[in-house]
């Protein structure tokens, strides 16, 4: 497996062109904010710290304009990054009022992966302000999600509440997989955890392509969209975190022969080929890549990697 550009160097590059780019973007698009507010974090950089906050600023302008609720969702996460770097009452305020927006939609019809979005953005909002019962109402938003949407060895809907609706998309097996391991983190509830990786295992045997060593849109769909497979390496790398704690393995029920991280790294080994050649890069590879680096960095066992 060719692992060029899959390394701290290749995060620094990433943050680098990340950071020229602030002054010819209006609004920095919200995983591209998420990425320099981690590296701010984990580097302290000057540079970034000044490409951050004329960019914050024009997204707390702009933010209220994006009416969607994965947009909305997507700076949720944003602010929650930026208020634990950040003691600015309008960040703490717009992620109060994109919290309340989101838990308004809670109980309607809506797509599996926008509605997991939006239950994944709230818990994580609940850890960094004092959101009263915001935990209580997203699990169960969560659960409903579940209920409505997933069928043992089918996979989920694409709907809740269409039983017609096209089952097995990647992007709501990853959305879902992502809100159910918050929700784990939050509540260490292991049946989130579990009905997590559950979801990426069906994902795993139906949507992978062992040539490409990615994962297909859908089993219709067999074209392996960027964004999508580096959200499917984040979530991979998170079970891959789980299957490294013993304690966890003793009390959870796991994928026996799983190699979550190896997966991660050869969806991230295809979408480097592209960045090597020079093409423009998304930031979501950048968190995807810089959590891949983490387990390394953060799990005793090196054979993670």
């Amino acid at each position: 497996m060719d692992r060029g550009a899959m390394d701290w160097d290749a995060i620094e590059s990433i943050t680098d062109d990340i950071v020229a780019t602030v002054p010819s973007h209006d609004v920095l698009d919200a995983l591209a904010l998420t990425f320099l507010l981690r590296r701010y974090r984990a580097t302290g950089r000057s540079d970034v710290c000044n490409a951050l906050e004329p960019a914050l600023a024009r997204a707390l302008e702009r933010q209220a304009a994006d009416e969607t609720t994965t947009q909305r969702a997507a700076w949720l996460a944003v602010f929650s990054e930026a208020s634990t770097l950040s003691a600015d009452e309008r960040i703490h305020d717009a992620g109060n009022t994109l919290a309340a927006e989101l838990v308004r939609e809670w109980g309607r019809e809506s797509v599996v992966d926008a509605a997991a979005s939006s239950v994944d953005a709230c818990l994580v909002w609940s850890q960094v302000r004092d959101s009263g019962n915001l935990v209580a109402s997203a699990v169960d938003e969560l659960e409903r999600i579940v209920a409505s949407a997933y069928q043992p060895e089918e996979g989920l809907a694409h709907s809740t509440g269409r039983g017609g609706s096209m089952r097995g998309q990647l992007t709501d097996h990853v959305a879902l997989s992502m809100a159910l391991l918050t929700a784990y983190d939050v509540s260490a509830r292991l049946p989130y955890s579990m009905l997590a990786e559950e979801l990426m295992q069906f994902a795993r045997r139906s949507l992978w392509d062992e040539e490409a060593g990615a994962f297909w849109a859908s089993s219709l769909d067999r074209h392996q969209p960027l964004v999508d497979n580096c959200n499917a390496a984040r979530v991979l790398c998170r079970l891959a975190a789980l299957h490294a704690d013993p304690d966890y393995i003793k009390a959870a029920v796991v994928a026996p022969h799983a190699d979550y991280a190896q997966d991660a790294a050869r969806v991230l080994s295809r979408e480097s080929q592209g960045y090597q050649k020079g093409e423009p890069v998304t930031a979501v590879y950048g968190l995807a890549l810089a959590e891949w680096l983490d387990l390394a960095v953060n799990s005793t066992d090196r054979r993670l990697i």
